[in-house]
């Protein structure tokens, strides 16, 4: 996969998630069985930019909520030449019927609504996999309510914490990003 590094992207006051939380949870998400994408909260678009220029034969779906970010993931997707996005402005889980029904989705902003939306995508398609990415830990919460399923083949979470290195004067200091849980739900 072909990472692209964080200060490429077009950016704005829009939240976006970072290179290694982005390569990690696109691996998990195994894209290589999907044919449909859905990133849901997607934000500046990095991980749907990722996925596309990754494999341009993946239809994604960049859902976003906000003006602000709809605008970033058409920068991005005219930046990165990725057009086999297609932005959607919706809150989710209400999206447009037309859509099509994802194999895979990703889930990096809920608004709250994070059980309604991974509800939705299994009632779309009982087979989904789904990542979640979440920083909260009333959202590890509700995670962690979701994992209870009987209808989950897969899972797993994990807590990524990334640091990096920033010269202070003559010294080296070590400046830590927000962990990150990511968790996987794969249904049978």
């Amino acid at each position: 996969m072909k990472t692209i590094k964080d200060n490429e992207f077009i950016r704005g006051n829009v939240p976006m998630t970072k290179e290694e939380i982005r390569t990690i949870s696109l691996a998990k998400l195994s894209l290589n069985e999907a044919e449909t994408f859905w990133d849901i909260g997607s934000g500046t678009g990095s991980i749907a930019v990722q996925a596309a220029v990754s494999d341009k034969s993946l239809n994604i779906y960049a859902i976003e909520k906000n003006d602000e970010g709809i605008e970033l993931i058409g920068n991005n997707i005219a930046k990165f030449k990725a057009d086999n996005i297609k932005p959607i402005k919706a809150e989710a889980p209400d999206y447009p019927e037309d859509i099509e029904v994802p194999d895979a989705a990703f889930v990096g902003g809920s608004g709250g609504r994070l059980r309604e939306i991974v509800l939705d995508l299994k009632k779309r398609n009982p087979h989904i996999r789904i990542v979640i990415n979440a920083v909260t830990l009333e959202t590890v919460s509700v995670i962690k309510e979701l994992l209870e399923d009987d209808d989950i083949k897969n899972s797993e979470m994990i807590q990524l914490s990334v640091s990096r290195v920033q010269k202070i004067g003559s010294h080296h200091m070590l400046r830590a990003e927000t962990p990150v849980y990511v968790s996987l739900i794969e249904y049978v």
